[in-house]
């Protein structure tokens, strides 16, 4: 047996072993997998988005992008939702109600990562990174960000869900 094809099998039977455990509630035995019905999920690490329109113009939501995980219709991690585009927020508002979510995939084991855009009278703002991973930290950053431009990152937790986030934008373009 090749070495990599070991790591492999060590890693099905101690995966199934954690599973054997949560199942028969042995909680400590399991403590980087989250496990529901004898199944991994990636439910437990979730993010959703609103977005408070300090500036004077409508802001957009566009290219948004998921690396891992999955949109859904918020709250409801089982209502698979389309990816966020179009999201229009009116100047002095918090939009959308109920916010843009994304979250891992049941019965896989990789959160979600993934981000988006957001842009005023054509002019991008800046860019927003989100990482919420199965295991490890999370992050969150935004790039790309314009000239006459802020975006406000709340407080977050570093570990389990990002939660429910209100991102603050002034664009003066």
């Amino acid at each position: 047996m090749s070495s990599s094809s070991f790591l492999v099998a060590l890693l099905c039977v101690s995966i199934g072993s954690l599973a054997s455990a949560a199942s028969a509630g042995e909680k400590d035995s399991v403590s980087i997998f989250q496990v529901t019905d004898g199944k991994l999920g990636g439910y437990p690490q979730w993010v959703s988005f609103k977005i408070t329109n300090l500036g004077r113009d409508t802001l957009e939501v566009k290219n948004s992008f998921l690396s891992y995980g999955k949109w859904y219709k918020y709250p409801n991690k089982n209502n698979d939702g389309s990816a966020p585009g179009g999201i229009t927020i009116a100047a002095g508002a918090t939009s959308p109600n109920p916010p843009f979510a994304a979250c891992g995939r049941q019965g896989s084991p990789s959160g979600t990562t993934g981000g988006f855009d957001i842009y005023t009278k054509g002019f991008k703002v800046a860019t927003i990174h989100f990482d919420c991973p199965y295991t490890g930290s999370n992050k969150l950053s935004v790039s790309d960000e314009c000239k006459n431009c802020v975006v406000q990152l709340p407080s977050f937790s570093t570990s389990g869900a990002l939660g429910d986030l209100v991102l603050k934008v002034v664009a003066l373009v």
